[in-house]
């Protein structure tokens, strides 16, 4: 059982770590799926108690080691930074601490995750770019509410994956977890994971740069996937959307991206004028 859990645990896609809570933040745990997501061996993190801190990006590491103070005053806390790979080139981690504490309320041990969200900064730096494009043609409202949108939608299945990470690897410590324990918690960092891949397939597909695509387009397929997208957030207003359509419809000709920006702009509107 044990070893069935070690299994689960490395093949998750995110890194659990466990560090102590001083000086470079030695690591005392790293999952095995850490040479997939970094390219080192847990024993290179655990060998070298300056490992970690010396593979993150310089322009990075004096605001990460900055903002590590909020962690000790909150309980937890999440930041991104660049880290080095094997190879000399760097992805983007996101990083989830949690602050473990003795009785007397003294710091005892650090646990968290890593989430490669790499492909993800680089989507939103197209969105960005994207924007200084749009404000030309007077959509800078449009895009804003949309950027909006997609930070809520993707900060939420983030969170949901570290705090299943966090559970997964605290069950593991104390010898609780049971092999359907924790494949339900792998099967939520999944599930939240491909929530996250789903956004960024969104974002990419808006931020392409082509020019409008018009085509042969099912709007009953383009009202649902758009609700889908905007998931999370009207699930979080407790709002529902009841859809009343007519099956026997033609296809309609027109850019998808525009029509779903168009649906997601009368949807969050009207989720605001209902907020009160």
């Amino acid at each position: 059982s044990q070893a069935r859990s070690s299994h689960l645990l490395n093949s998750s896609p995110v890194v659990i770590y466990t560090c102590e809570p001083s000086g470079n933040f030695p690591a005392t745990f790293i999952s095995g799926n850490v040479k997939t997501l970094m390219g080192f061996e847990p024993e290179n993190f655990l060998a070298d108690p300056s490992f970690w801190a010396s593979n993150i990006h310089p322009e990075d590491a004096p605001r990460v080691f900055e903002e590590l103070g909020g962690l000790f005053e909150h309980g937890k806390h999440t930041h991104e930074y660049r880290f080095r790979k094997p190879d000399g080139t760097y992805i983007v981690i996101h990083d989830d601490l949690r602050l473990i504490t003795d009785d007397n309320g003294s710091p005892k041990e650090i646990i968290g995750s890593w989430a490669d969200v790499s492909e993800l900064q680089a989507a939103k730096i197209k969105l960005n770019r994207k924007e200084a494009e749009i404000i030309r043609f007077g959509r800078t409202v449009a895009i804003n509410e949309m950027g909006t949108t997609i930070l809520h939608e993707i900060n939420t299945p983030i969170q949901i994956a570290s705090s299943s990470a966090y559970l997964a690897l605290n069950d593991y410590e104390k010898e609780t977890a049971t092999l359907e324990s924790m494949a339900d918690k792998l099967k939520n960092i999944q599930d939240a994971l491909k929530r996250v891949a789903e956004v960024e397939g969104h974002i990419r597909k808006y931020v392409s740069g082509d020019r409008s695509k018009l085509e042969a387009i099912d709007v009953n397929h383009t009202l649902k996937a758009t609700e889908k997208f905007l998931n999370t957030s009207l699930r979080e207003r407790q709002i529902r959307i009841k859809f009343d359509l007519q099956q026997d419809l033609p296809k309609a000709i027109a850019d998808v991206v525009e029509l779903e920006q168009v649906l997601i702009n009368l949807i969050n509107n009207a989720c605001e004028a209902m907020q009160n």
